[in-house]
């Protein structure tokens, strides 16, 4: 029980300070301000928003491709499959299905992802900037 009083504080903590962030979509706010913090409806909110994040993730690297060289290319695709690697070990993710996950792995790989989306976004935006 404590561990999960615990996990709903990070949770909101994280919330709270990403509301404004220019990743986390308008429904997943509503989602969460209406689950009255209720683990097995946050975390309905977040497998939501993780699926989400990850196809805008997606979208984006697909962009930034588009918009480089080819060095820079080899570049991204390295980082990204790092960047993939890291977010595998770091949130428990590997061999696992999203609803097989625990409140705290869904969580990480929420923020995680949310977080490379917004970079590949501003990565994006400069690139765009520069044609």
């Amino acid at each position: 029980m404590k561990l999960l009083k615990v996990l709903l504080i990070i949770t909101a903590g994280g919330y709270a300070m990403n509301t404004y962030s220019m990743g986390y979509s308008q429904d997943y706010v509503e989602c969460m301000r209406s689950s009255n913090n209720q683990a097995n409806t946050t975390s309905v909110c977040q497998i939501k928003e993780y699926k989400y994040q990850n196809k805008r993730l997606k979208k984006l690297f697909k962009k930034n491709m588009s918009f480089s060289n080819p060095q820079e290319k080899v570049d991204l695709n390295r980082i990204q499959m790092q960047w993939a690697s890291q977010r595998e070990l770091s949130c428990g993710l590997k061999n696992k299905k999203i609803k097989a996950l625990s409140p705290a792995s869904i969580g990480c790989a929420l923020q995680i992802t949310s977080s490379r989306a917004d970079m590949l976004e501003v990565q994006v935006a400069n690139k765009n900037l520069r044609r």
